[in-house]
């Protein structure tokens, strides 16, 4: 029987993604990061173990029926067992910080599973103070499709994450650790974690996946949330985001965090459970209160934010100079038109629909000619080539006779005019 496994439960917004992408690459000295097809077991233990696994997000994101998802277990059960068998070091590392939420009796079956295969269980866990918690999940939320505003139900929930892994696996095997850069070993994640679970320093380069969006950035994602498209519900959704973020994230800006009637309010709320895990840390949690802090304290001022951080779409957007002089409700379509436009050929909806909303040819043209002015001929040119690869060459031609307005010596842009008006 094997010695030691140590199992990591995040919490969310830890660093947990760095600790997983590293010692999954890494070759760890008498221990070894199972391989469970992803550096994030998170997703594989809540379908093994968890009796809400059919509700569980990764697999709703992906549109999975139950069946897929019963099969997904069973493939899951028995890489698991495998890899187990084949562990020839002293410890074993499983690291997924969706753990923390598989339910306290399922969790009992998870404490005997391990209990078959290991000698001894140990539970890390990485305690973030809660302000900093509030903004970061926020943060998180929207990028997995939040459209609505309401910090009051971001709060970490410190005891009933934390509570029942002391009651299943006893509070001497459960080792929490306070999440902030001052007491972090060296001031990093991983070199932390290394030193509590008591293996050898992994030098690695900077890996980090989890960016912060700017403020600017993170109100054009809400933005799109609210009044675009939202996340999307098919197969290839998750990655099509994830490209969309990418892009977004290039908005530079000052940091986002809510304004201090939000933190005071919601501080206040969760008072009982700040206590209760800053006696469990034997340290006192909560952060300064920051009165000087510019941040948002509603809904109404993050789409303020949004509306003027407009013309940072300019050097990510194809249609940059139609973002200055939009409205609101234009805003939107422009951030659903970007996201389209990066995404797999299975979100594509009609062009005329992801640019103008739906309308029909003639108010296409209407649209064009009441952007004509503000908008660069090759931004024009790049349009009409969109509008033919599909199909749309009566509004073609109207886009590439407003272009040629603007440049009427063109010679792209006359024989695209030409190819319009002689097909053959």
């Amino acid at each position: 029987m094997r010695k030691q496994c140590i199992v990591h439960i995040g919490m969310h917004k830890t660093g947990s993604t760095t600790i997983q992408n590293t010692l999954h690459d890494a070759n760890i000295d008498n221990c070894q990061y199972l391989n469970l097809w992803s550096p994030n077991h998170s997703g594989f233990f809540v379908t093994v173990f968890s009796s809400n696994a059919y509700k569980y997000h990764g697999h709703t994101k992906l549109a999975r029926t139950h069946d897929e998802i019963d099969i997904l277990r069973d493939n899951f059960n028995a890489r698991l067992e495998s890899e187990i068998r084949s562990c020839t070091k002293d410890k074993a590392i499983i690291s997924g910080e969706d753990i923390s939420n598989i339910p306290e009796e399922d969790l009992v079956t998870l404490r005997e599973y391990l209990k078959t295969h290991f000698r001894e269980v140990k539970i890390i866990g990485y305690v973030r103070p809660p302000v900093s918690f509030i903004q970061s999940a926020f943060q998180q939320l929207v990028k997995d499709g939040l459209n609505y505003f309401n910090p009051d139900i971001l709060v970490p929930s410190y005891r009933s994450k934390f509570e029942k892994f002391d009651r299943v696996f006893g509070e001497s095997n459960v080792r929490l650790v306070l999440y902030s850069r001052e007491s972090l070993k060296d001031g990093d994640i991983v070199s932390d974690f290394c030193h509590q679970i008591g293996i050898p320093r992994i030098i690695r380069e900077d890996i980090s996946r989890n960016e912060s969006l700017s403020m600017e950035a993170t109100a054009l994602l809400y933005l799109q949330r609210k009044y675009g498209s939202g996340y999307g519900n098919y197969k290839n959704s998750p990655r099509d985001n994830d490209v969309f973020i990418t892009e977004l994230s290039r908005i530079e800006g000052r940091k986002f965090s809510f304004g201090h009637n939000i933190v005071k309010r919601v501080m206040e709320q969760i008072k009982g459970d700040i206590d209760w895990i800053s006696d469990r840390l034997s340290l006192d949690i909560l952060e300064k209160d920051d009165k000087s802090n510019d941040g948002v304290d509603s809904e109404d001022e993050l789409i303020d934010i949004a509306f003027n951080a407009r013309k940072k779409l300019i050097d990510i957007l194809i249609l940059e100079r139609a973002t200055q002089n939009c409205d609101l409700e234009k805003l939107c379509d422009i951030l659903d038109t970007f996201k389209k436009n990066i995404s797999t050929p299975e979100a594509h909806l009609p062009l005329e629909t992801v640019l103008f909303g739906g309308g029909h040819t003639s108010e296409i043209a209407k649209e064009i000619k009441s952007i004509e002015s503000a908008v660069d001929v090759d931004i024009l040119r790049v349009l009409t080539e969109r509008l033919l690869a599909v199909g749309e060459r009566e509004a073609a031609l109207i886009v590439i006779q407003c272009a040629l307005k603007l440049r009427p010596n063109g010679p792209r842009l006359k024989e695209i005019y030409s190819t319009l008006v002689n097909p053959c």
